[in-house]
């Protein structure tokens, strides 16, 4: 049997934090009269997906494809301290803050760079170059950094 190489072992550790997220995500789920178990399922389910799109990136086969599962990771990744700025308000018992008008406002930031990153195209704020590298022998995809 070979010996697993550095890059099979953080793919499947990536794996199993995945299935972790997805597995905790559905038991909050279905907890959710506890407190703070819909913000930690959201929470779970976002780290879940984080996973899985970071696999996904890494197998995409075409330029194309790593730019648009870039794009949908990173607007999963993004959405996190705010996911996680809930699950803290609501576990602390301080829900009644989170008003309509407060939620709004936490979430802007993050909704505004979900959309410069969807429109990076038209205004070159972010990513839109992929190039494919050789790591350990594997060719993955390496996306460009842009200001954002």
């Amino acid at each position: 049997m070979a010996p697993v190489t550095v890059v099979e072992g953080v793919l499947a550790a990536t794996a199993l934090g995945g299935l972790a997220g997805f597995a905790l995500a559905a038991v909050a789920w279905r907890q959710r009269q506890v407190p703070a178990s819909r913000p930690l399922a959201a929470l779970s389910l976002a780290g879940g997906l984080w996973a899985t799109s970071d696999i996904v990136l890494f197998a995409s086969p075409t330029v194309e494809a790593a730019l648009v599962v870039d794009v949908v990771h990173s607007a999963i990744v993004v959405h996190v301290p705010f996911i996680w700025t809930v699950f803290v308000v609501v576990y602390t018992g301080h829900g009644e803050w989170l008003t309509r008008r407060r939620m709004a406002l936490l979430w802007a930031p993050f909704g505004l760079f979900v959309v410069a990153l969807t429109t990076a195209p038209w205004h070159g704020l972010s990513p839109t170059a992929v190039e494919f590298v050789t790591v350990h022998g594997w060719q993955v995809p390496d996306v460009a950094d842009g200001p954002l």
